[in-house]
């Protein structure tokens, strides 16, 4: 574990038995998203509301649990959102959720290439090679700091990802 120590910043997963070593794992920051699921809850709040001044009885009850079960909702799918683990970076490369779900890995001297991409309505980047495998992450995670301190001490320089990463400061 001394390794590990050496790699992976505080706080951070370290993930055994996969298929690299020890990683660093890292999700979509909290602040990224606070703003979106804020959006959603509103919505859906004023929604429910919209369909319930549409009966001709209002019913507060009604309306109430509604928006209870829908806020409930959302805040479970925020906790998973930033508690799954997105990217992984390690001594050996970089890996990720490919397009269905499958686990992808590059090592560092792979030949890839970086482009801007989608990741769940949110903007991303695209880790690809010419045998068509990608990864693709939220640019939210590529400009927290603790991403590009980490990517920083392990990839090699020139990489390809540290070249993107460069460019959006």
């Amino acid at each position: 574990m001394a390794v590990a120590a050496a790699i992976i910043p505080a706080g951070y997963h370290v993930q055994k038995g996969s298929i690299m070593s020890d990683e660093a794992g890292f999700a979509v920051p909290k602040e990224s998203l606070k703003k979106l699921y804020i959006i959603y809850g509103l919505s859906g709040v004023g929604i429910a509301l919209v369909f319930q001044l549409a009966q001709p009885k209002f019913s507060f009850g009604q309306f109430a649990g509604g928006a209870l079960i829908l806020l409930g909702a959302l805040a479970f799918a925020f906790y998973v959102t930033v508690t799954t683990k997105v990217i992984f970076l390690s001594a050996e490369g970089i890996s990720g959720p490919g397009a269905l779900g499958r686990r992808i890995s590059f090592v560092w001297s792979d030949n890839v290439s970086v482009r801007s991409a989608v990741y769940s309505k949110m903007p991303g980047l695209a880790i690809e090679d010419k045998g068509r495998k990608r990864i693709t992450f939220p640019l939210a995670i590529a400009r927290h700091p603790e991403f590009q301190h980490t990517l920083r001490r392990l990839a090699p320089p020139g990489h390809a990802l540290l070249t993107a990463i460069d460019k959006l400061q």
